[in-house]
């Protein structure tokens, strides 16, 4: 056998080696008890209905800082806009505009995210109140 063949068999088997040991590990590192005790590492447990509804203070106290850390952003983009238009930068007026747009994208979606949760505490939590 030629030692150029013989050098390609064992680069192949080294490489067919790692590529197997990774792949166990990484299977491996997949099937303990994760953090939410599931048995996949990564994943949260998932709460009860009572669970969920007494986070209620919580999540609004989230939502509320959040809204507020938004609006900071916004305020300060809006003077950096004014001041880049008076300038007349059209470049940095153009970037800065992109980035309230996305600021308004990411109000609008807590804004329904956030209505989409109150609607689901209005239909579980009073029952789940009255139960538990």
């Amino acid at each position: 056998m030629k030692t150029t063949s013989k050098i390609g068999i064992a680069i192949g088997s080294v490489a067919l080696a790692g590529s197997l040991a990774f792949g166990a590990s990484a299977f491996a590192a997949g099937n303990g008890p994760g953090p939410g005790g599931t048995g996949t590492t990564g994943t949260v447990a998932h709460l009860t209905v009572q669970q969920k509804c007494d986070k209620q203070d919580q999540i609004a106290q989230r939502v509320a800082t959040l809204k507020n850390r938004v609006s900071t952003r916004q305020t300060a983009l809006q003077a950096r806009l004014t001041k880049a238009q008076a300038a007349g930068n059209t470049a940095a007026t153009d970037r800065i505009q992109a980035r309230l747009d996305r600021i308004d994208t990411l109000n609008q979606r807590i804004d329904t995210r956030y209505g989409t949760y109150q609607t689901w505490v209005a239909a579980h939590c009073d029952a789940a109140t009255a139960t538990g």
